[in-house]
């Protein structure tokens, strides 16, 4: 049985062991090392640091231990502190809750939102979560089956939608190879829940969904996610990309899109699976879209158009769409004059053209590619997947004066300006071109540029010749137009003077 004096003992030892200066150093040492860790990361160069003070924490334990044991085998009696020893153990303690106070509360406030590493992890705990993946095959799973991996893990309602869009890649044989969605739903007490799921195969073999994000839940019933899972059943994906030489293939999914009156790559679909390519433009493409496409490889183009599955309750209606009346051709052609050609094509000879071909739309402008055939139309290939260099707009024109020389114009702007780009390799490569500004007096005395709508450049006499128009806003001088001559073959050109609209 412990003595009085032995317990007081035991406590002096504790004492000395604790307030002793090399307990002080690393004591110090491990609270700046940790509060560093969770204000601002690194851990490659404080875990290392706290692992050895873990560990002299751990000695320094046990021989407080064995000290305290053989004082107290010893029977050593308690000795009364001398005045110098009680002010350094006060100064001591002071210490270690100076330390203990400034630290902890560093790392406190770590732990608020953006306040430091902290509070992202903590963050993240509470709201990143990770599923396996074993419903991995579009082909035969569709989307039900990832679905039905998170739902194991996670609570989610039963009705979804799309708040961005389902960017989805597999290979050939339908295996999942990427994910990218981010979808919501109201839950059974009407809160909206939203989950942002995230998938690599190359990278990991679970699923990241991140829970309750800041969502968008405007125009619900354009977003859901049934049509999609509905599609999926009945598309003939498969077969769709059995032709495309290419490792990975991709789905995109916004819901419902408007395609205006563009029919480039659209195939209606029914419930029943049975599909119907769009042959018309007289009236609005528009429904759920599922988007089958090749993904750009290494940031090159894959050189395969999209196919555009179209949701459609009636085929023999949307095929039977009734033409526009003679007068409402005439209306709409005036009201796009100046803005598209009725056909975008320059042919050389009877057997070899060009054409620009619309590969996407959206907010009346379009992305378009250049196609080339050699068998006078019979047939047309992908020629250049972008030859306008990202830009989107309304093609204004397109002129090839030989097999390696051609020209193209983007409109923008409802048909007030455009830009006019060339290529010399045959319709492979496009740049630009610009030309010298030429400006004109307002009757403020402010100088303004009104020529700003190439045509497309002809040629006579080895010189090449190009009007530039003002466009659709344009009114000055009569409509008249700024003359260009260029002679080296369109790289650069050298203005000459106006000429009136009619010259």
């Amino acid at each position: 049985m412990f003595t009085k004096d032995s317990e007081r003992t035991r406590f002096q030892v504790l004492l000395s062991m604790v307030f002793h200066p090399v307990f002080l150093i690393v004591y110090g040492i491990a609270w700046y090392h940790l509060c560093a860790l969770c204000r601002y990361g690194g851990k490659r160069r404080h875990l290392p640091v706290l692992a050895v003070c873990a560990l002299f924490f751990l000695v320094w334990l046990i021989v407080c231990i064995i000290r305290i044991v053989k004082k107290q085998d010893a029977g050593h009696p308690y000795q009364i502190l001398s005045a110098a020893r009680k002010a350094w153990y006060i100064a001591a303690f002071l210490s270690l809750c100076a330390v203990t106070g400034y630290f902890g509360w560093g790392i406190v406030k770590s732990a608020g939102s953006y306040q430091g590493k902290l509070s992202w992890v903590l963050e993240e705990a509470r709201h990143r979560r990770t599923v396996i993946l074993t419903h991995d095959n579009i082909y035969r799973d569709g989307i039900e089956g990832l679905l039905a991996d998170i739902r194991e893990e996670i609570d989610m309602p039963g009705e979804l939608y799309v708040a961005t869009s389902v960017d989805l890649e597999f290979d050939s044989g339908g295996r999942i190879l990427k994910l990218d969605t981010f979808l919501y739903g109201k839950n059974e007490e009407g809160k909206t829940n939203s989950f942002l799921i995230s998938y690599d195969r190359s990278k990991a073999e679970e699923m990241t969904v991140y829970l309750d994000g800041a969502v968008n839940t405007q125009d619900e019933q354009g977003k859901q996610l049934a049509p999609l899972m509905s599609m999926l059943k009945v598309m003939p994906l498969e077969q769709t990309v059995s032709g495309w030489e290419a490792p990975r293939f991709g789905i995109l999914y916004y819901g419902i899109r408007s395609w205006g009156t563009d029919t480039s790559g659209i195939v209606y679909i029914n419930s029943a699976g049975n599909t119907r390519a769009a042959v018309n433009g007289y009236c609005e493409i528009s429904g759920y879209t599922v988007s089958v496409y090749v993904p750009d490889t290494d940031g090159e183009p894959a050189g395969y158009p999209p196919v555009r599955y179209v949701y459609a309750d009636d085929l023999n209606a949307v095929a039977s769409e009734n033409p526009l009346s003679a007068q409402e051709s005439v209306d709409m052609h005036d009201s796009t004059e100046g803005q598209e050609s009725d056909e975008d094509m320059s042919m050389l000879d009877e057997s070899r053209g060009y054409r620009l071909t619309v590969l996407d739309a959206a907010a009346g402008s379009r992305f378009y590619g250049l196609e080339m055939t050699v068998d006078g139309g019979e047939s047309w290939e992908i020629l250049n997947q972008d030859p306008f260099c990202g830009d989107i707009g309304v093609s204004a024109g397109i002129s090839f004066l030989n097999e390696t020389l051609g020209f193209l114009a983007l409109s923008h702007s409802g048909g007030s300006l455009a830009e006019l780009y060339r290529t010399e390799d045959g319709g492979a490569t496009f740049e630009r071109v610009t030309l010298p500004a030429v400006k004109v007096p307002l009757n403020g005395g402010e100088m303004y540029q009104p020529f700003d709508f190439p045509g497309m450049p002809y040629e006579e006499d080895g010189t090449l010749y190009l009007k530039v128009g003002q466009g659709q806003d344009g009114d000055y001088n009569g409509g008249s137009s700024a003359l260009y001559t260029s002679a080296d073959k369109g790289r650069t050109w050298s203005y000459q003077r106006e000429v009136a609209r009619d010259e």
